[in-house]
């Protein structure tokens, strides 16, 4: 992303050849503007455990649905808890790495908003 927005830069005040290129030029679909700052959109860790993630970041999810589950390690026979997305949105962060404590963040759901939002 940056070398392309670089290299565009570059084109469009003429001091490298070629074309700028857009999205659209490269048969990409239009951007959109993800908001996850509100703190209602981070779910954390409500236990010590082990995370498995079920959606990967870009993936749409609906309010209540599942986006990983806990495995309590010192509990194996316990069944694992379903953590599910607060909002409608996108998955924009999935921990990485599975061990986690409580009040580790787990993952976070960013919701779509228009440019006029942010400016």
């Amino acid at each position: 992303l940056a070398w392309n927005g670089l290299n565009n830069v570059l084109r469009h005040v003429g001091a490298m050849k070629g074309e700028v290129q857009t999205r659209a030029s490269l048969g990409l679909p239009p951007a959109v503007i993800i908001d996850g700052r509100d703190p209602g959109n981070i779910v954390v860790s409500p236990e010590d455990g082990l995370f498995e993630v079920m959606l990967e970041p870009g993936d749409p999810v609906k309010a209540g649905q599942p986006v990983g589950r806990l495995w309590f390690m010192d509990k194996p026979s316990r069944a694992p808890e379903l953590l599910c997305s607060p909002v409608d949105g996108v998955v924009v962060v999935t921990r990485a790495i599975p061990i986690t404590e409580q009040g580790d963040c787990v993952f976070v759901v960013g919701t779509v908003i228009e440019r006029e939002a942010i400016l």
